[in-house]
């Protein structure tokens, strides 16, 4: 849920400071979901969360972040915005059912040099998105 994941982000974000280390926060805005109807997208936003969650360190941080939204925390990471939104979107073609029209835009910031704090993160993370 979202205010887990908020609290996550607050000890991430003060770990990063403590140890002065980088971190990057990348949302990714799913699309095509909607286009399933209301009962049918709930396999496959099971699906891409596992795809995901599989793909990422076990030190990164996934969770949804509203229902077509993933929000990815990674410390001690730079950010590489349009290399990993390559990544993604060409793991979710190979691993998702070929019947499965997603497509993945993601806005990435990072810790310290665009925000120091979760709401300038995010909000930097969103403006961002492709």
């Amino acid at each position: 849920d979202s205010r887990r994941l908020r609290a996550e982000l607050h000890r991430e974000i003060a770990r990063a400071e403590r140890h002065q280390r980088p971190l990057t926060l990348a949302i990714l805005h799913v699309t095509g979901l909607d286009a399933l109807g209301e009962i049918e997208p709930g396999p496959l936003v099971g699906h891409i969360d596992r795809v995901l969650r599989d793909f990422v360190r076990r030190s990164d941080l996934v969770g949804w972040y509203g229902p077509d939204r993933l929000l990815l925390l990674s410390p001690e990471a730079d950010v590489r915005g349009h290399e990993l939104e390559l990544r993604i979107r060409q793991l979710l073609r190979d691993k998702l059912p070929a019947t499965a029209h997603v497509d993945v835009r993601l806005g990435t910031s990072g810790y310290p040099i665009d925000g120091t704090d979760v709401a300038t993160l995010l909000q930097v993370a969103v403006s961002r998105l492709a």
